[in-house]
């Protein structure tokens, strides 16, 4: 029986390498599309804040101008009415200590304490007479200036300074024109030949008198105030008047 011989065998391929599979490479950290985007996101938030960082200051700046140029004017109205109120005080009285009230038409007061105790007073028609004509003019001098005007032209003051302002020129002037009713009294109190005219007269005054200081005062203190509300002194204590519309 023949054996069949082996025939050639088949050799087997040899095994391919592996297929590279495709490698995705990531790109840059910052060129990154989120990252663009949060980087974008907080740029224009930056510029946002520093675009309002910028109004605000400005407008603080301007704020601050406004301000200072408002505080200006305030103390000009109010010095240009203290310079009036001095010279007026000047003529008519005495300034008060440490900051106090004048004293006003001092001579006058006087006459009426001599008359009053039933001294006789020498001078007392002169000094009437004198004082009629000083607060004759010193009430011209105070009506010479046309406060509303000057305030509503600035537009500076705010209102309890307007109210200080304009009360303190009212109730000065009704002062004044108290003290004038006083030095008519003591005139006709002297000049009389009727001794009851004189008595009732020296007794008018004397009630009078009292109620023209207070009212002038009265003025004087918001007149303080109002320099103290504009920075141009500190109000002595005690010394203040009270504010609203002014008196007719």
């Amino acid at each position: 029986m023949a054996i069949k011989g082996k025939g050639k065998t088949k050799s087997r391929p040899s095994a391919r390498a592996p297929r590279p599979e495709p490698v995705v490479r990531k790109p840059p950290f910052f060129v990154r599309r989120w990252v663009q985007f949060v980087a974008g996101a907080l740029l224009g938030m930056g510029a946002v804040m520093v675009v309002v960082w910028a109004t605000n200051g400005l407008r603080s700046s301007h704020a601050d101008e406004a301000r200072t140029l408002r505080d200006a004017n305030a103390r000009r109205i109010v010095q240009e009415w203290q310079t009036t109120v001095e010279g007026m005080i000047a003529t008519i009285g005495t300034p008060g200590t440490t900051g106090g009230p004048p004293a006003i038409l001092p001579s006058l007061s006087a006459s009426v304490a001599t008359l009053a105790k039933g001294d006789p007073d020498k001078t007392a028609q002169d000094t009437a007479t004198m004082a009629i004509g000083l607060t004759s003019d010193a009430d011209a001098t105070l009506a010479g200036v046309d406060l509303p005007a000057l305030i509503s032209a600035n537009g500076a003051l705010d209102l309890a300074t307007t109210n200080y302002v304009l009360n303190s020129k009212a109730r000065m002037m009704d002062g004044l024109e108290l003290y004038a009713q006083v030095a008519k009294l003591v005139k006709t109190a002297v000049t009389s030949d009727d001794p009851a005219v004189t008595e009732a007269s020296i007794a008018e005054a004397g009630t009078l008198l009292p109620i023209a200081a207070r009212v002038f005062q009265e003025g004087y203190a918001d007149y303080t105030e109002a320099r103290a509300a504009v920075g141009l002194l500190q109000a002595p204590p005690g010394l203040s008047g009270l504010s609203g519309a002014p008196s007719g």
